[in-house]
Formats: structure tokens, sequence, C-alpha cells
């Protein structure tokens, strides 16, 4: 109801016919209504109605293609419409504004220049913002003008020229009355430095030179890297890199005059809750952080060793969390990385996308206020509540913590890298920590080939390790349990859809029963996530799709507007068909035992959501073209595989009794549906395969070819004829129950066909004469009885009486349907 009322306001508005992104007024009004109405809604609510109440409405009035970017320029005139749109595009998955935002959250490089601020009293010079992005409140805003006192502030560089001005405004022009995401301008020309300094404990000096700041930073840098004859070389690069990076990208220990550094304090804190705002809100979960430590040790370098496979451990205490890992260590590039925002060691290569958000590390803050990092030398800790960049300035840490593995039959001297969260105390139920941690995420993770986790609460240890078996078989075992997946994978040329990515790989997992197998039950396999190297959530596959999707940085979905995620999509389908025809011939499946599991796997179109329901229907499309149903055995005992079309299932198994294959071949063009396979896979996946379920037509055509050949044969009245005469009236009737709406169209066809034996010999039809039932016993014994026989036309006794009671009162009840009469006086007179 809101959608279309939506729309129609929209529609009453003068839009052009043609449209471009630059706005026109129109346009602009709209979009800029919709705007107004976005930033008045509770953010969950939006997101909730986002898609349906608004965006769909605006494509249809304005276009598709262009809604979305109308949007985005419209709310560049407001920050607060921009930043209610990027908070929207990361929990939707809107690409248009996840980059938009990604672009003002990137920072530009740093440039090291000698500075000098000095207050700037020209009233008409242009003033801007060095970028940052902030989550304030209006209370907070006040404080921020308070402090800055609508002052202009001036940083002059030397790097380019004396004359070069970067002109810093303070000022606040809008007050909002909620909690918001605030992406101040960010200063584009490569020509001005952007300086990040951080307020030290000391008084900034007012009139300090910029060259005795730079000298008398080095001389402190240097002081403190004299460390004792107790510190080995390596601890004391680690330290000299912890310093440089505290002294180079956050300005500890640079100097600032007094208003400089309320500069700086300002936006610092701007960015000390941005920080804070993603490390909450990007992930609905708690556990998510795990995820995402799992995806940072997979990412890791491992020792060529093949004795000792890469491995991670989970020590869950009721306080803290610890987590070890063997992997080579902490170099200095991962330290940068770990102390930034958007920025990887990984970064893009020629195998996919997989680790570009760079904030995987920030989610521990959700669950922890001071992490702590012991690897390769390297001790550092952060400490959320120090300051606005707590979450990502680092701390030297002297002392090591060692993690007590006793018990657990653990190897103590292998784990190069601690990880330490203390836990919040509203984080303290450990138990709940980890169920997101499945034993299937191992299947596609690259390098990590066992997962433990150590619960010191419950005393209880899981392990989660994969072996890589033959024929494209993983064992996963967990406990005292085991699961065999089938995994095939397929490395895809992406060249043409994303630059400087040369490929990547889409894979699919199967959940595979070779012990202890039953088959001839339908019970399908359980629903599974969908993977992008760690589970989204599932979308009604029956078996794991994993692929390097773009995804929000929520990971809790995919990307639909992605062509990239469209393209891997599309490509499903093709290795579905190349999964089906290993699978099948797997060599540790016996005879049909592949075809009946795999075909359990195969996608309903009803089942399958959202961004991917269009993968069912390809699926079922290409399946219905190939021969991959086999069918029941010829009488050489050999299986014949044909198009789901070609193959048929009976709604009785007395049908296939009396339709005998041969019957069915000759006179339909049919084989019957192997039975092993009919009683394994459900009926509504062969309906929609298009495998043929006889009905009550097909009956009644091969009823009729079956009396065209009686009438030729010698032999049509001898017992044997007779019998299955009686069995195909039983199954002409019961398909008269399967279709009841048709009965009377069945009953008319059935009139005409001369199907009907009597005790003369003669084989007709109730349309050529009146035809009476038999006397029985009783009424027999009467003379002239066996006279009357001759004159009129009495159906053959036999056939009414040699099957079993019900099918014999169901031939009966058949031919009273058909006009058969009772053989009485009346009749007699009236019918013959």
């Amino acid at each position: 109801l809101l959608a279309n009322h939506l729309e129609n306001a929209l529609a009453t508005l003068d839009i052009p016919e043609v449209f471009s992104t630059a706005e026109t007024g129109a346009t602009s009004r709209c979009a800029k209504f919709i705007l107004d109405c976005l930033v008045k809604i509770p953010i969950r609510l939006c997101v909730a109605v986002m898609r349906q109440v608004f965006l769909e409405p605006f494509s249809r009035v304005v276009g598709q293609a262009i809604s979305r970017e109308l949007l985005l320029q419209a709310s560049k005139s407001c920050d607060r419409y921009r930043n209610t749109l990027h908070v929207l595009g990361i929990q939707l998955g809107i690409t248009e504004w996840v980059k938009d935002f990604h672009i003002e959250l990137e920072p530009p490089k740093h440039l090291t220049v000698k500075t000098e601020i000095k207050k700037h009293k020209a009233a008409d010079e242009t003033s801007t913002n060095a970028s940052s992005i902030s989550l304030i409140s209006e209370e907070e805003e006040e404080e921020c003008e308070e402090e800055s006192e609508d002052d202009e502030y001036v940083v002059t560089s030397e790097s380019e020229s004396e004359d070069e001005v970067i002109v810093v405004s303070s000022d606040d022009e809008e007050e909002e009355e909620q909690v918001k995401f605030v992406l101040a301008a960010e200063v584009k020309d490569s020509s001005h430095p952007v300086i990040k300094m951080e307020k030290v404990d000391e008084e900034p000096s007012v009139e300090t030179k910029p060259e005795e700041v730079q000298e008398k930073s080095i001389v402190k840098s240097e002081t403190e890297l004299e460390l004792g004859d107790t510190c080995t070389e390596r601890e004391s690069f680690c330290r000299a890199v912890v310093e440089k990076i505290r002294k180079e990208e956050f300005g500890v220990g640079v100097h600032l005059n007094e208003e400089g550094q309320k500069l700086m304090d300002v936006h610092q804190s701007r960015l000390g809750r941005s920080l804070e705002r993603l490390s909450k809100e990007l992930y609905s979960k708690d556990t998510h952080f795990v995820l995402e430590l799992i995806q940072n040790a997979d990412d890791n370098c491992y020792p060529e060793n093949e004795e000792m496979k890469p491995a991670l451990v989970f020590v869950v205490e009721k306080t803290t969390v610890y987590l070890l890992n063997n992997e080579c260590g902490f170099e200095e590039e991962n330290i940068k990385a770990i102390c930034d925002i958007g920025r990887s060691t990984k970064g893009r290569h020629v195998y996919g996308y997989i680790g570009q958000k760079g904030i995987g590390f920030k989610s521990v803050f959700k669950v922890s206020d001071c992490p702590a990092i012991h690897s390769n030398g390297f001790h550092i800790y952060f400490d959320k509540n120090s300051g606005p960049l707590g979450y990502i300035l680092p701390h030297w840490l002297d002392d090591e913590i060692f993690v007590d593995l006793s018990g657990t039959g653990l190897d103590k001297g292998s784990w190069t890298t601690t990880i330490i969260l203390p836990l919040k105390s509203e984080s303290y139920q450990t138990r709940n920590l980890f169920h997101d941690v499945h034993p299937s995420l191992l299947l596609f993770l690259h390098r990590l080939r066992s997962v433990t986790v150590v619960d010191k609460v419950e005393g209880k240890v899981l392990s989660m390790v994969r072996k890589d078996l033959r024929n494209n078989i993983l064992e996963v075992q967990y406990g005292d349990k085991a699961d065999r997946w089938f995994v095939v994978k397929k490395t895809l040329r992406a060249t043409n859809i994303k630059e400087n990515v040369e490929s990547t790989e889409l894979a699919l997992a199967f959940k595979t029963k070779l012990e202890g197998r039953g088959l001839g039950f339908k019970v399908q396999p359980e629903k599974q996530p969908v993977f992008a190297f760690l589970p989204l959530r599932s979308f009604g596959f029956r078996f794991i799709v994993q692929g390097d999707f773009d995804i929000p940085s929520s990971r809790e979905d995919v990307d639909r507007d992605s062509p990239w995620n469209q393209w891997l999509r599309s490509e499903i389908p093709l290795l579905f068909l190349e999964a089906m025809e290993t699978f099948t011939a797997h060599p540790d499946f016996k005879g049909l035992e592949g075809v009946c599991q795999f075909l359990n796997f195969v996608p309903l179109p009803d089942e399958i959501l959202d961004f991917f329901k269009p993968v069912a229907g390809q699926i079922i499309q290409l399946l219905k073209s190939k021969p991959i149903l086999p069918t029941k055995k010829d009488k050489d005992g050999s299986i014949e595989y044909r198009l789901p079309s070609q193959t048929a299932v009976p709604f009785d198994h007395l049908i296939e009794e009396v339709i005998t294959s041969e019957m069915l071949s000759k006179h339909l063009n049919l084989s019957y549906l192997h039975p092993l396979v009919h009683s394994s896979v459900p009926a509504t996946l062969l309906a929609v395969l298009g495998v043929h379920r006889l009905s009550s037509s097909d009956v009644i055509a091969v009823t009729k070819a079956v009396a065209k050949e009686l009438e030729q044969s010698s032999s049509k009245c001898n017992a044997f004829s007779l019998k299955n005469i009686a069995k195909l009236l039983v199954c002409c009737y019961r398909s008269l129950e399967q279709e009841y709406n048709m009965s009377d169209h069945i009953l008319e066809e059935l009139k005409l066909v001369p199907i009907i034996p009597l005790v003369d010999g003669r084989i007709l039809s109730v349309k050529d004469q009146a035809v009476f039932f038999p006397l029985d016993e009783s009424q027999g014994a009467k003379k002239g009885v066996q006279e009357l026989y001759k004159d009129l036309s009495i159906v053959n006794p036999f056939m009414l009486e040699c099957l079993d009671p019900l099918q014999n009162s169901q031939v009966r009840d058949l031919l009273k349907k058909l006009d058969v009469h009772q053989l009485e006086p009346e009749k007699v007179i009236f019918e013959h």
C-alpha cells in the first residue's frame, strides 16, 4: 500500500521522459522527497522497507538504471542525506552507495611535510575540512563548535610552494537531531598534504618551529629504542616499527600550538566515533569476530612443513579468549595494516577479492576493549578507552603472556602468534560465542586444515580437522563424528568482468552418504549456506555454493546489484551439471546410488530465495535437456538413460504389471523410470523435471491399442487374456479415482472401446448393443437360463472373478458405470 501510494505521488510530478544522471528540477524534488523520508525513519525500519517502499517505486518512475545514482547525487547537497545512504548501502549491499562511502573513507596518501599552523585572519578565504568520518550527536556538535570558537585555521605547506595555503574551517554548518554518520568534505587536491596528528601528554609549545619538532621527535624515538642487553635485536626492530607507526601515522610526539591541537582533537574525536560505529554496527552477531579471525588466519603465510599442518586454536575462558596460530608470524606491513582502516596486506590479486574490507580485526572490539597481539617479536595491544583512536593506535607490551594448554593434547611450542581478547562483562556467555564455527567452513579455506575450540568453562575440546581424500572427496572430522563432502571446483576467467583479476574460483560442495546409506527413502539433504570463504546465510540450496562474492561489510548477504556477483551466479548451473556427471560416476558409489543421491540436491524453484532464485530454474532447464534419468531394466538387464520427458512413473503399481515396459514403449514411446530412483526422489522434483506421470488418457490409449490386438488374436478368450483384460479394467477404474473431474469424459471414451468379453467368445463395446451381467449361481440354477445366454450379450463370468476380491469388485463397479445391466426381466424387456 505504501509503495503504491509513493509511486502515485512521484508520478504526479512533472518527470521528463529522458533521464540522465544530472538532476532536473522534478527528479531532484523526487529524490529529495525520498531522502527526507529516509532520514526521519529509524534506521532498522528503513532497512526493512527501503527496497519495496522506496527504491522500487522510484525505479519505476525514473528508471531502474539511474534511480540509485539520482538519489546519491541528490544526497550530496546535505551530509545527513549522504550519511543515511551510506549506512543503507552497507546494510543492503547497494554497490553505488558503498563505493561512495569507501571513496570518502579511504585516506589520502601521507606526505612527510614541515608544517606551520597560524591563525587565519582573512574572512573571504575558501574553507574546507580534512577528510574524516564521524558519528556524532547534536550535543557533541555543539561542543565542537564551542571548542573551535568559529575560528578558521590555515596549514601552510612547504612541500610544493610556500605560497600554497589550506584553509581548515572548524564550523559545523548543520545541527542534527539524531546520531548519524558525517563524511566531511575530503581534500581532493593532491598538492595539499594531509597531516594526521594525535594529542600528546605534554603541553604543546606554541612557537615551536617545524625543524625543532622533527628533530626533537627523532631524538626522543631514538632514546626510547636504547633498550637493555636483555632485549633481542628482533624485539628492538619490532619496537622501532611500532614507535614509527605511532609517530608518523598518529602524530605521537609531534608538538602543535594550542589552536592546531584543538583542531586535531576535533578531527580525531570524529574519526574515533566513526571507528566505534563501524566495529559495532557492521555485524549483527557478536560471533562474526570469530569468523573474521578464522579468515585472517587462513590468509596468513605458513612454513612449508608437511608434518605441521596450518592450525588455529581458540582457548575460551570465562573472562578471556586466546587465539593461537602456527603461521610464520607478523611482519611490519601486517602491523601497519591492522593499525589502519580499509588497508589490507592481501589486496587485489589474480584469484579474486578476499580481504579487501580491512576491518575484519576491528570486529573484535564488539567483545573486547583491549585486544593484544604477540607475534614474531611484536608485542602490542589496543585500548579502546585510551582515546578516540584507541581502535587503531598500537601500544607496546613489555610482558608476553603464555597460554596454559595443559590437558588439551596440543603442542605447546608451535604457536608463533597469540591474540588475547579480554572479554567485556556483557560478553561472558562464552558458550554462545562459537556456535557459528561450523565444521563445513574448513572446506573452502585455502590453508587452514584444523580449527580447535578449547572451552575451559565447560571443560570441552572440539577439534575440527579437514582431510583431502581421493576423487574430490574431503572429510571433515569433528569430535567423534565425520562428514564427507564431494567438492567440485572450476576456475573462471574474469579478465572481462573486473580489472586486475585474471581468474576466480567457483566451488560446489555436496554432503555425501558413503556409509550406512539407505536408498528408497525420500529424505532430502539439509539446507546449506552460501559461502564467501566463510558462511553468509542460507538461500535454500541443499548444497554449499562457494564463490568470491562481493558482500556488504555485514557479511550476511551478497551484493545483488554487483555485476561480478551476477556473473558468478550465472556460472552455477553449468558447474552443477558438471558436478552431476562426476558425482554419479564416482567410484565410491555402487549402481544407481550416485544418481539417487545427487537428484536430491537439485533445487526446486520455490525453495531458492532472493538473489539466487534464478539459479533453480536454470538448473532445471539444463537437466531437462540431458539424458540423466535411468529407466527400468529391460529383458537383457541393461539400463538406458533417457530425457526426463521420455520417462514415466505410474500412479499405481498394478499399471506397471499390466502395461509392461514393452507396451509402454510401443504405444506411448515412454520408458518407466527406474524404481530405485522413483522411490528415492520427491515427486515434486520429478514433476518439475517433466517426468511423465501416467494419466487416465494414457491408460485409455493403451486399452484401445490392446483392444485392436485382441480383435486380431485367436486366443482372445482364454484365461490368460481374460485376466489381463480384467486387470486393464481395474487400471481404468483407478484412473477415474485419480482424475475425478474427468470421469465423465473417460467413461464416454471407454464405452466406444471393444474390450468387454462375452460368454459366446465375442468382444464388444457397450455402444454396440446392450450388455448384461451373468446371473449368479443361485439364479443360474433355473431352467432356461442357458438358452437365454445364447440370445443375450452376457459378460464372461470368469473375468468377473479371476482377481482378488477388491479388484473383482472394481471391475464390476466400472462395468456398471459403463451401463452394463443386471440380468433382470425388466432390463431385458427394455434394453434387448
